[in-house]
């Protein structure tokens, strides 16, 4: 049977057609960008008294992991893209020019916003200015190393991991042979534990760091590698439920018995467990039926919309709830208008401003 770097030809053609929209991922990410938004909330929130908050504020800390599930989404989806086209031609182009349309254009209209047009909050007289820090996306960087924290939008140390991915992911996927795919994923994985390890022993952070945080985007890439090879996921639903049942305790007694105390082999394995976890839910997504009652809800118009605004729902987000904590004195209502508030202007950048410059993907076809 011919093969292509080692992947049979058969697995190309399965690939092909596998290789879908899958509506309900667009509700995973919906998901994923409310959780950030709630854990956030509570951070932001001006409202802190009372024993409800206290109570609720312990189980938001959850909230942060959506992140790592935005990981998980990115390493799946665009692992499956650059495998289906890596034999493109026009690879390169096609793939850096639509990830700009998709990212430049919101990313650095936020920056202009943010630093010229918002009122500096007080933190900004004593801090530096991190402009040139976030315009090379370096912020995650900084604020693992930098002996002073700069003054910028703090969750978009994310995004910056996420630029690092795109720009070397694609060149290690088109100059490897396929067949070393699942061994950099591995070295991937050990390398984030090492260097959480490292870090640690040198008492620096690991929160922000990119190679700290490849977990997520390891075990996505890793599922979509599992996709390419074998074309289907909905065979390994069982041990995908396995894995949760397996991991989700170990993460649930954790938590409950070393939350907020920092110790090191926690630091060290969580964002592992985590990635894997994640990945283990959304290969449940994808092997799923359209028909089934989940795929079908994650697939619905609100959480479809939900998806295709997650970007701006998570760019916006600390900026209305720093709006609406101001205006409104009670939690509960100061939540909900703070999520309105959000969806609604995440609405109107991608409906009249995001949708102009993701038009012009049709230039790069796939």
């Amino acid at each position: 049977m011919p093969t292509i770097d080692g992947v049979t030809s058969v697995c190309r053609s399965a690939l092909s057609q596998q290789l879908r929209y899958i509506p309900a991922l667009d509700g995973v990410r919906a998901i994923a960008a409310f959780m950030v938004m709630v854990f956030h909330w509570f951070q932001l929130s001006t409202d802190r008294n009372g024993h409800v908050f206290q109570q609720l504020s312990r189980y938001a800390v959850f909230g942060q992991t959506g992140v790592d599930l935005f990981f998980v989404l990115s390493g799946f989806l665009i692992t499956r893209i650059i495998l289906k086209t890596r034999d493109h031609h026009a690879y390169f182009r096609n793939f850096y020019a639509r990830r700009a349309l998709r990212i430049f254009p919101l990313y650095y209209g936020f920056l202009f916003v943010f630093f010229c047009l918002i009122p500096p909050e007080p933190a900004a007289q004593t801090a530096p200015n991190g402009l040139l820090w976030y315009c090379f996306y370096l912020q995650n960087i900084q604020s693992t190393f930098g002996s002073v924290p700069v003054y910028g939008p703090g969750h978009f140390w994310s995004l910056a991991i996420e630029e690092h991915f795109y720009l070397i992911w694609p060149v290690l996927i088109f100059f490897v042979n396929l067949r070393r795919v699942p061994l950099i994923i591995v070295m991937m994985l050990i390398v984030a534990i090492g260097s959480r390890a490292l870090l640690l022993a040198m008492g620096e952070g690991v929160f922000y760091f990119t190679l700290c945080r490849l977990d997520g985007l390891a075990t996505g890439c890793f599922l979509a590698w599992l996709e390419f090879s074998k074309g289907d996921l909905a065979r390994y639903r069982n041990r995908m439920l396995l894995i949760l049942l397996l991991i989700v305790p170990i993460l649930g007694v954790s938590w409950f018995y070393t939350g907020g105390h920092g110790l090191a082999i926690v630091q060290i394995t969580k964002f592992t467990l985590l990635g894997i976890a994640y990945a283990a839910v959304v290969g449940l997504v994808v092997g799923l039926p359209n028909s089934n009652m989940i795929s079908a809800g994650l697939a619905s118009l609100p959480f479809a919309w939900l998806g295709a605004i997650s970007y701006g729902l998570y760019v916006f987000h600390p900026v209305c709830f720093g709006f609406t904590n101001k205006l409104v004195s009670n939690g509960g209502v100061s939540l909900v208008v703070g999520v309105a508030a959000t969806v609604a202007i995440a609405s109107l950048s991608y409906m009249i401003f995001e949708k102009r410059f993701l038009a012009l993907k049709k230039f790069f076809v796939r």
